[in-house]
């Protein structure tokens, strides 16, 4: 009879959820070593083959992943067997760590923390962390919520996003997604351009096809927004500088540098100097659409037999705070 060490199969998960044996080290706080001495262990109880060691890094086996998914589940019964004691105990069973990126961290998860009832519930540990690494820490068991953006071009009123990140998921592991708001991408502009006698005057286009514009990274969710607007408005735009932080674009808009497309969220920090141009006020003068659309915020929970409260209560306190925020597009 063959008998298989659930741990084991836990380690295994996180070889395949991080991309290899040192990764997934670094996640489960162990040295390489121990991480490749549990896999051996492991295929000699399973009598066959989980890892190819045919080259440079090792990656699972057919088998490997199949079993690597026993592992997630594994994860998330624990996950489900925490919240159970949680609420018999009257608390949360443990620390909800939350990644994030930096925006939604400062306008939302902070006041969350420091001014609902939430803070008062359970305890709240933040990190900042880019999509990717921040998913494969969910998948890892290091981060029980992750907020992330994604693009949605078009009616914020279409389809809500799905349980994946771009591909970005493991075969095989399920995650949860629950929507916490629109963010409009909008027209910013330095201060002291004359933006809102060209939407007076209908000229709006023709001035901001001819001025500079500072534009985004290529590949992120706000380049595509800005490709959006080129096509709609069938232009080139004269590029002064390229960023792939909101800060940055945002400084140098400030500093009159150049016009750019940023999600409302991120323009929030810089009002006083810069311009945001009303999209309807935008569109009504330009005769056309902007075709910018918005980016969605969603979080991203590991999907368990039955809901954990620690998270449900930090979700709905993120959603009540969305709505609290003016600058917010709030979704249906």
């Amino acid at each position: 009879m063959i008998t298989l060490d659930p741990r084991r199969l836990l380690v295994l998960a996180a070889v395949s959820d991080r991309g290899g044996v040192v990764a997934a080290a670094d996640a489960l706080h162990l040295t390489p070593s121990a991480v490749s001495q549990q896999l051996v262990r492991l295929e000699r109880e399973a009598g066959v083959a989980l890892v190819d060691r045919s080259r440079r890094q090792a990656r699972l086996t057919v088998a490997g992943e199949q079993l690597a998914d026993h592992g997630r589940r594994i994860a998330n019964e624990l996950l489900a067997a925490e919240a159970d004691v949680g609420e018999w105990t009257g608390g949360s069973g443990s620390t909800l760590t939350v990644a994030g990126f930096s925006t939604i961290i400062k306008r939302l998860v902070v006041p969350v923390i420091a001014q609902l009832d939430v803070g008062h519930q359970i305890a709240v540990r933040v990190v900042e962390r880019d999509r990717r690494p921040a998913i494969a820490d969910l998948h890892a068991g290091e981060v029980d919520v992750v907020l992330a953006e994604m693009t949605v071009v078009g009616s914020p009123s279409s389809e809500a996003p799905a349980s994946r990140v771009d591909g970005e998921t493991s075969a095989g592991a399920r995650l949860r997604t629950a929507l916490v708001l629109e963010d409009a991408y909008r027209i910013a502009v330095p201060a002291d351009w004359p933006a809102l006698e060209w939407l007076e005057q209908r000229v709006i286009v023709d001035e901001l096809t001819r001025r500079p514009w500072v534009t985004w990274t290529r590949g992120s969710a706000s380049h595509d927004a800005m490709a959006g607007l080129t096509t709609a408005w069938e232009f080139a735009p004269r590029i002064h500088h390229e960023c792939s932080e909101f800060s940055s674009v945002v400084s140098l808009v400030s500093a009159g540098l150049g016009a750019a497309v940023v999600p409302q969220l991120a323009w929030a920090d810089a009002a006083d100097r810069t311009l945001l141009l009303d999209n309807n006020d935008v569109e009504a003068a330009a005769g056309a659409d902007t075709g910018l659309g918005v980016r969605r915020i969603a979080a991203f929970v590991r999907a368990t037999p039955r809901r954990v409260p620690a998270i449900e209560l930090f979700l709905a306190a993120l959603r009540r705070a969305a709505e609290a925020e003016e600058i917010l597009v709030r979704s249906s």
